[in-house]
């Protein structure tokens, strides 16, 4: 006997013992991944534009560089925050907002192999350290799409 709350889906697991998800669950998960992306992302970026003369000076690229990034981040968790509104989470949505994550890691990892930048050591760090949350979230949030995709 299956005393277990959820509803059973065909094809829908949840991580922990293999048990059927509730429906909804998948774009619940990719909801709160979407939101928490898009707060992050605002937050760091207003950070930057609050503190881009500090920052330029400490990263090295300047406060236009920082102050630019900051806008961009910003408006790119307003973008987020707007894509994870609504009943139900436009797959076309969340597939942008995967391809900006792979973008900023593709534009972040160009930088630091051209030097785009001059970067001092803490801006190197730095770069290398806020890649790693992109490039988690864009993996989260595919594979939140994927399952998705499979009925999960």
């Amino acid at each position: 006997m299956n005393h277990s709350s959820a509803p059973s889906v065909p094809g829908a697991r949840t991580a922990a013992a293999g048990r059927a998800a509730p429906p909804g669950a998948v774009d619940r998960r990719l909801r709160r991944l979407l939101v928490l992306d898009a707060a992050g992302m605002a937050a760091v970026g207003a950070g930057y534009l609050v503190a881009a003369a500090p920052l330029g000076r400490l990263f090295g690229p300047g406060t236009a560089v920082v102050a630019g990034a900051g806008a961009v981040m910003v408006a790119g968790g307003a973008a987020i925050a707007a894509a994870a509104r609504g009943r139900r989470v436009s797959t076309a949505a969340a597939r942008a907002v995967v391809g900006g994550g792979a973008l900023w890691v593709a534009l972040s990892l160009a930088a630091l192999a051209f030097g785009w930048l001059e970067l001092t050591t803490t801006g190197l760090v730095w770069t290398w350290l806020q890649i790693a949350p992109v490039a988690l979230f864009a993996a989260l949030e595919t594979g939140a799409l994927r399952a998705r995709k499979r009925g999960a």
